[in-house]
C-alpha cells in the first residue's frame, strides 16, 4: 500500500528569495510532478520529500480572504490522501467498496436532482438541505453502450448480464438492484441498490457527523481518507451485496430568488461486497474498480505506525 498527496505550487512574484525557493522546490521534487501545466505533484505521503513541502504549505498556503491575488508563493497540500493499493492488498482485503470509474451521464435536459426528493415530509437540517434519490434513473441508450460496469451521477450501474451472472450464481437477488431506463421506458442498464444495510461503517473509520435532519433524523457524514477498516464483529454482519446505514454527498449551490445561495445535497451510501463477490466480479470483468477494506484488528498499525513517523520529523524538522 502507497500513500501520497498532491501538492500545488506557483509563484507570481519577482522577489528572489521566494523564486529562488519556487526553482528549488521543482528540482528537489521534479520526480514527482504528474500535471507540469498545473505545476501539480504528488509526494509519496510520511517520506522527508512529503515533509519538506508540508512544512512549506504551511507557511506558503493560500488563504481564503480574498487576497490571492498578491504577488507571492503558493504552495497548497490537497486534503486528501491518494491511495494505491498493491496485489497482496486486495487479496488480503475483507471486504471491497464499489468504486466503478467510467461514467455514464443522464440526459442533458436532466441532471441528479431530477431523481431525487426531500429525506421526509418535513425537513429540517441546520446546514444543508438533504436530498435522496427516490426516482428510477433515467439515462440515453447510447451512455452505457459497450459497458459492463459504470459510475452514474448517483450510486452505479452494471450491464443487464453482469446482474444475471450474479443471481445464477447466487451472488445476489432481485432486490439488490433496480432498473435504470430511458424516456421510452426501455432498461438501459441496473443500478445496485442493496437491500441489505450495515450500520457503524462511518464510526469505524472516524467519519464526522457533518448534519442530521431534525424531524426524520437523517444523518450526513463526512467521508474520510483511504484505508477504511472493518471489526470483525460488522464483516459477520455482511452480505453479498450491502450499503451503509450512514450517508454521504456534496454540496450543490442553488441560487434561490433572493439571491442567497442555498446548499443542497443528494445523501447516498457507500456500497460495499463482501469476498465472494469481489472474487467473482474480479475473475470476469478484471477491470472493474473496488477500493479495499482491511480487518481493523489486523491493519491498525497502517495509520498509526506513519502518524508516529510523521510526528517525529517534524519535531525534527522544528528542533533543527
Amino acid at each position: 500500500m502507497k500513500q501520497s498527496k498532491n501538492f500545488n505550487i506557483e509563484c507570481t512574484t519577482d522577489q528572489i528569495d521566494l523564486k529562488n525557493r519556487y526553482h528549488h522546490f521543482k528540482e528537489k521534487l521534479e520526480k514527482y510532478l504528474i500535471d507540469k501545466d498545473m505545476e501539480l505533484y504528488r509526494i509519496p505521503y510520511g517520506t522527508d520529500d512529503y515533509l519538506y513541502a508540508h512544512e512549506l504549505s504551511k507557511k506558503y498556503h493560500r488563504k481564503d480572504d480574498g487576497l490571492d491575488d498578491i504577488p507571492g508563493l503558493y504552495v497548497d497540500e490537497s486534503e486528501i490522501l491518494i491511495t494505491d493499493y498493491s496485489i497482496s492488498d486486495y487479496e488480503n482485503a475483507v471486504a471491497y467498496l464499489i468504486w466503478f470509474i467510467p461514467i455514464s451521464d443522464p440526459y442533458e435536459s436532466l441532471n441528479d436532482i431530477d431523481f431525487a426528493g426531500s429525506c421526509c415530509q418535513k425537513p429540517e437540517w441546520s446546514m444543508e438541505r438533504g436530498l435522496i434519490q427516490n426516482k428510477k434513473y433515467m439515462i440515453p441508450k447510447k451512455e452505457f453502450r459497450n459497458k459492463k460496469y459504470s459510475a452514474l451521477m448517483i450510486g452505479y450501474a452494471i450491464e443487464k448480464s453482469v446482474k444475471q451472472k450474479l443471481i445464477d450464481h447466487n451472488l445476489a437477488s432481485e432486490s439488490d438492484f433496480q432498473d435504470v431506463t430511458d424516456k421510452n421506458g426501455d432498461v438501459v442498464c441496473i443500478q445496485i441498490m442493496p437491500e441489505h444495510v450495515i450500520d457503524g461503517f462511518a464510526n469505524e473509520n472516524h467519519m464526522s457527523l457533518v448534519d442530521k435532519c431534525k424531524h426524520c433524523g437523517m444523518e450526513r457524514y463526512e467521508v474520510s481518507n483511504e484505508p477504511y477498516f472493518m471489526s470483525s464483529f460488522l464483516v459477520s454482519e455482511l452480505r453479498t451485496f450491502n450499503r451503509t446505514r450512514e450517508l454521504y454527498g456534496p454540496a450543490i449551490e442553488n441560487g434561490s430568488d433572493s439571491g442567497r445561495k442555498e446548499h443542497s445535497l443528494i445523501l447516498e451510501p457507500m456500497y460495499i461486497v463482501n469476498r465472494d463477490v469481489y472474487l467473482f466480479l474480479h475473475k470476469h470483468y478484471p477491470k472493474m474498480q473496488f477500493i479495499p477494506i482491511f480487518d481493523r484488528g489486523k491493519l491498525h498499525y497502517i495509520h498509526d505506525s506513519m502518524q508516529g513517523r510523521i510526528e517525529r520529523r517534524v519535531a525534527e524538522i522544528q528542533a533543527f
